[in-house]
This record gives structure tokens, C-alpha cells and sequence, in this order.
């Protein structure tokens, strides 16, 4: 519902999805708007922190976005974060890529007017998983396609204990459900909120 509201409530032409437990990087922006093509979004990737790591970057506000390859180095090292060549960034591995696995919308990029074809997050999703991979689904429905951008985009997720996860079969069947029927619009979504906007 957030999400589908800050959408209604957007003036740009493309959307950048980011959760409150990331962190982008100082050039998140611009590597999603040099990736942007039409017809086409884009789904980058997070890299983890570990539990401790992140109690001490948010307790002394480290600003870990400017950090130097060097550290993010010694960090993979130590233990602190759990991969190291989305960080390095030495070469843009961004490439086309079929299906929904993998897709989050911790990190991805949409065209507005594409956002609106699919009528943005289905809101019958309740609780945690898959509503996220149902929105990338029906892109690919509707004929968009997917850029994957595993190395060019990456953003920093800060560990938090795991979300109640009684849901998750009921909402895996119903992305199974809009697989299998081709569904393009989710059926209760950000249309409701356009007019209020």
C-alpha cells in the first residue's frame, strides 16, 4: 500500500524502489537512470551486513556509502558483510534476464507509465513474501523486460530479525496464480490511489 501510494502520489516519469533497511550508495541514482531504457526495469541487488556490523553502523551512524574498496575489503574479511564484487563495481555486469528469481524490490527501477500498466503492487498480498516477485511477473506479462544489474547497482541491507513468515504459502500460490494465468493487473493496486493524487 506504501509503495503504490508514494507511486500515485510520484511526478517523475521512473520509479526507484529502495526498503528502509537499505542503504544506497552515493551514485544509486545515477547508475539506475544510466540503465534506464525504455520498455525495459531494472533489478539490482543488496549486499547483506551481519548483525552486529549493522548495530554498530547505525549506533555511531558510520556513513559506509563513502566508503573506499579498501574497506569494504577488510570488511569481507572480517565477516561484516557477506559478498565483496558488488562493492568493487570494477566492471558494469549488467545484462538481460528472463524470469522473476532473484528480483526485489528492496532495489529496482520502473517506468512510471509501465507501473501504471500493471496497476503497481497487488495490495491482496498480506504479511511477508512474494509480493515483490508478483509486481516483477506481471511486468513480464505486459511485455517488459528485465535488466539485472547483480554488480552496477548494488544497495547496503542492514540486518533485522526475520518477518513473520506464516504467509508465505498462501502468497506463493497466488504469484503461482498470476504465472500460470498471464495476469497483467493486479487486482487491487494503485489505480485507487491516482485520483486522490
Amino acid at each position: 500500500m506504501a509503495r503504490n501510494r508514494a507511486a500515485a502520489a510520484a511526478r517523475g516519469t521512473y520509479l526507484i524502489f529502495l526498503d528502509g533497511d537499505c542503504l544506497p550508495l552515493v551514485d544509486f541514482i545515477a547508475m539506475h537512470r544510466r540503465l534506464a531504457r525504455e520498455s525495459w526495469f531494472v533489478s539490482g541487488n543488496r549486499v547483506l551486513l551481519s548483525q552486529a556490523f549493522s548495530e554498530r553502523a547505525t549506533r555511531e551512524q558510520i556513513p559506509l556509502w563513502r566508503w573506499s574498496a579498501r574497506r569494504w575489503m577488510a570488511a569481507r574479511l572480517t565477516g561484516k558483510v557477506n559478498r565483496l564484487t558488488p562493492l568493487l563495481r570494477l566492471i558494469n555486469w549488467s545484462h538481460p534476464r528472463g524470469g522473476w528469481v532473484g528480483a526485489k524490490t528492496c532495489n529496482l527501477a520502473a517506468w512510471r507509465s509501465d507501473f501504471l500498466v500493471v496497476n503497481g503492487f497487488d495490495e491482496d498480498f498480506v504479511g511477508w513474501g512474494y509480493e515483490d516477485s508478483d509486481f516483477v511477473q506481471r511486468l513480464l506479462n505486459a511485455g517488459r523486460r528485465r535488466r539485472t544489474t547483480r554488480w552496477a547497482v548494488p544497495v547496503l541491507h542492514l540486518w533485522h530479525r526475520a518477518q513473520d513468515r506464516s504467509r508465505e504459502r498462501a502468497n506463493y500460490a497466488r504469484l503461482e496464480q498470476t504465472i500460470s494465468s498471464g495476469a497483467i493487473r493486479a487486482s487491487r493496486g494503485v489505480e485507487r490511489y491516482l485520483k486522490a493524487a
